[in-house]
């Protein structure tokens, strides 16, 4: 139906516009429990790579900005700085 596909391309590249947008990255939170455990991974000697399926051109500010997503991305760890579930929010 043509009004069905017209509304579902209007919600596609809503999600795109908002989901590659850094903007919205302070509302994603990390599962519980995964913090700790990619801490404890680091800490035994792991390497510690970060994956997403953001772009870097529209969110790479954001990831860095905000604590909920440096918790896995490393950002404080070479100081030494640990992160809990209550700091990666």
């Amino acid at each position: 139906r043509p009004e069905f596909a017209l509304l579902l391309k209007e919600m596609i590249d809503s999600w795109r516009k908002k989901f590659f947008n850094g903007e919205y990255l302070k509302y994603d939170e990390p599962v519980p429990g995964s913090v700790e455990f990619v801490n404890e991974l680091s800490d035994s000697g792991a390497l510690i790579i970060y994956l997403t399926g953001r772009d870097a051109p529209g969110t790479l500010i954001g990831i860095r900005t905000y604590s909920n997503v440096t918790a896995f991305t490393g950002k404080g760890r070479s100081q030494g700085k640990k992160y809990n579930s209550q700091s990666a929010r």
